[in-house]
């Protein structure tokens, strides 16, 4: 009955919560109204999920007088127990006192001040004086981003906490033993009181942090204000000079500091374990000095940039504008390369600090390790001093680049808007350009030993650019000269231009090469290296690249030439490095390997003589009139444009070449020019259509094949049978 009571009551607490997140903030009035606040200590064993209403108090004394109640409450419960669980249990309920304790110190604490109001402002801030300012802004900075972050763990381990308790709370309404109840709900009693201690310190610090960015902002306008109202006078300035003459001097001492460290800190290498750590030391002892020399040389440059400020607001004409903008490019450059090595220094240094550390641990209390533990406390030691040098450096560093923005500001009110935009505009374009100089300038790559950048790819390209443009500058004015001296021949011409072409593209490249620093003079290297390309598979283009020359140099056909090869008729348009070109009838280009030009069998129809003799056939009847046939066909040529008549000894003719079976076989036989043949144009074609129209002309039959029929005697008929 016990077990069954529980479960119904756990099943109903369980609807209650469900109910409770489904109607959220909504819920009626009447609900609202019908349930009533827990008036006795929550009992751990009968723990409902409204317990912590009990201590919900926003108020000290009502809740300590809850403590009181619940002390007594609980210790009664305690002592209704068992003995071995009373010692269990003892400890848990203390430990949920002690937090309800904290809950009311938390809640007596006083308020956060007020933050400071803006009327406080000066009417003038010096130099020193803004210096602080700015101080006092950059440590208020530094507090606020570190309470940023301490505030957004804290959210989320406080959400952490909150969803373990609804976790507790199911876990614990499936108990069913009131011990196992008691325990649970003594630490789901503990959990939920943490968390409300949690809950409050949390409150505390988002009101402390919006306490402090109220600060920041006041200081801020405060930084606005004083700027707007920055003076100086003689006084200050005289003290800054005397500052900078003492920031050189030590500057001078921690740079000779960091030599003399530097020489003894050499890299070496040991197997014993306490000269190595001898080494480490002097390596840290390096590094420290460097991070001094370093945040030493910002306060030198610190002062500098006081003094400048200090000239500008007393319109001092002893500054030089490209001087100044020097100067103050000079402060950003200087600040910037000092981050980037703040960063790798603090790497290192963490990195010592974690080594020094886990030697330490791990070494005994023997009398032989003593000296060796001595080393590494002081490995410790320096990297501690190391961190917070670092720190200190990066201090000033913010501060400097505050001061040169300030600067900045001040000499762009100096010299006027416009002015300084340009100037502004001049620089960024320098520096552009310096680091895009930079960048080209770094090795991609070696050939041998020599670097190949970026700028000389660039170099190289422009000028095997400028050698392929010149050399296309030069056939081009070949090619016009050949077009307006007709006396000069254009496949001469031709081969002059594809021999420069190549020289130029040669000697281009060379240059090219060479101005990158590629030494040409050891050629034997260069035809190796070419000998081996050709081995493994440049054969063919070495091949059609020679057969390309040989055609050039020994003229076999030359552009403008009609050849024949392997049924393929047309005329040679150019000659290149691989292929030649080739323009057929049909306006159809063929690209033909040079190799085949000297390796196969070519008919070229204006290799001497651009004339040709052509032999045209023909037919007739039988009992045709040869001569009026010879006639016929001699007009024939002579309608043809293309037939050469301005010969004796190339006047066409009509031979008479054959009896046939059906007529009588003639061939014209003429002399033509091939290139005054129009493209899509056939020869043949052309001369048979002149010859029909001229056979007609002279009604001139031009017969059909015939056959005679002879019939063997004494073959009978069927109709004879």
């Amino acid at each position: 009955m016990k077990s069954l009571a529980f479960m119904w009551m756990r099943h109903g607490l369980l609807m209650a919560l469900l109910c409770g997140a489904l109607s959220g903030s909504g819920m009626s009035q009447e609900m609202a109204d019908a349930t009533e606040l827990p008036s006795s200590p929550p009992n751990p064993i009968q723990l409902t999920p409204q317990w912590w209403q009990y201590y919900n108090e926003t108020q000290t004394a009502p809740l300590k007088e809850k403590l009181q109640i619940s002390r007594s409450f609980l210790e009664q419960l305690r002592k209704q127990l068992r003995l071995e669980l009373q010692a269990s249990v003892l400890p848990k309920i203390e430990n949920f006192l002690t937090r309800l304790e904290q809950t009311i110190q938390l809640l007596e604490e006083s308020p956060f001040p007020v933050p400071d109001s803006p009327a406080s402002f000066a009417n003038a801030y010096t130099i020193r004086e803004m210096m602080d300012l700015l101080k006092r802004l950059h440590e208020l900075e530094m507090d606020v981003q570190a309470q940023q972050v301490d505030l957004n763990q804290a959210k989320k381990i406080q959400d952490t906490a909150a969803q373990r308790i609804h976790d507790l709370m199911a876990a614990y309404l499936d108990l069913d033993d009131e011990e196992q109840r008691l325990t649970a709900g003594l630490d789901l009693m503990i959990h939920r009181v943490e968390t409300e201690v949690g809950q409050l310190r949390l409150n505390r610090q988002e009101k402390q942090l919006m306490q402090l960015e109220a600060n920041l902002t006041n200081l801020r306008e405060e930084r606005r204000h004083a700027e707007s109202v920055l003076t100086t006078h003689k006084e200050e300035q005289a003290a800054l000079a005397q500052l900078l003459i003492q920031a050189q001097k030590t500057v001078e001492a921690s740079t000779l500091k960091l030599a003399r460290a530097e020489l003894q800190s050499i890299p070496a290498t040991s197997n014993n374990p306490l000269e190595m750590a001898k080494i480490r030391l002097l390596i840290q002892n390096t590094l420290f000095d460097q991070i001094e020399q370093s945040r030493n040389q910002l306060e030198f440059e610190q002062i500098a940039i006081q003094q400048m400020l200090g000239d500008l607001l007393a319109d001092s004409n002893t500054l030089e504008a490209d001087k100044v903008r020097a100067t103050i490019q000079g402060w950003k450059e200087k600040s910037q390369s000092v981050e980037e090595k703040s960063q790798q220094w603090l790497i290192s240094t963490r990195r010592e600090f974690n080594r020094a550390g886990d030697a330490l641990v791990a070494l005994g209390n023997t009398r032989s390790e003593r000296h060796l533990k001595e080393i590494h406390q002081q490995r410790l030691k320096k990297a501690q001093d190391s961190l917070l040098q670092l720190q200190r450096l990066e201090k000033t560093q913010v501060l400097s680049t505050m001061l040169s923005t300030l600067v900045q500001q001040r000499w762009t009110v100096h010299e006027g808007q416009w002015t300084e935009s340009w100037a502004t505009a001049r620089l960024w374009m320098a520096d552009a350009f310096h680091f895009v100089k930079e960048w080209s300038q770094k090795s991609l790559f070696t050939l041998g030993e020599t670097p190949v950048t970026i700028l000389g790819l660039i170099r190289v390209s422009l000028i095997i650019v400028f050698a392929f443009w010149l050399s296309k500058l030069i056939r081009l004015s070949l090619r016009r000269l050949g077009e307006n001296q007709p006396n000069l021949s254009n496949p001469s011409l031709y081969v002059l231009g594809r021999l420069l072409h190549y020289a130029i593209i040669i000697v281009g490249s060379i240059i090219g090469m060479s101005s990158i620093g590629l030494d040409f003079s050891n050629l034997a290297l260069v035809a190796g290296a070419l000998s081996v390309g050709i081995g493994f598979g440049l054969q063919s283009i070495f091949n059609n690249f020679v057969s390309g020359l040989i055609l050039l140099f020994e003229r076999p056909l030359k552009v403008g030439d009609y050849v024949e090869l392997e049924g393929v008729k047309g005329h040679v348009q150019a000659i290149n490095v691989r292929s030649t070109r080739i323009t057929t009838l049909d306006n159809l280009d063929i690209l033909v390997p040079n190799s085949e030009f000297i390796n196969g069998k070519v008919i070229n129809w204006t290799f001497r003589d651009a004339y040709r003799r052509i032999h045209i056939p023909f037919g007739v009847a039988y009992g045709t009139d040869k001569d009026l046939v010879a006639q016929a066909a001699i007009e024939a040529a002579q309608a043809v444009y293309l037939t050469v008549a301005d010969s004796s000894e190339r006047q066409p003719a009509a031979w008479l070449v054959n009896l046939g079976d059906n007529s009588l076989d003639f061939e014209l036989v003429v002399w033509v020019d091939p290139q005054r043949l129009q493209p899509g144009q056939s020869i043949e074609a052309t001369y048979l259509w002149e010859i029909e129209t001229a056979l007609r002309h002279y009604n001139i039959e031009v017969p059909f094949p015939q056959r005679d029929l002879h019939i063997r005697s004494g073959l009978v008929l069927p109709s004879q049978t």
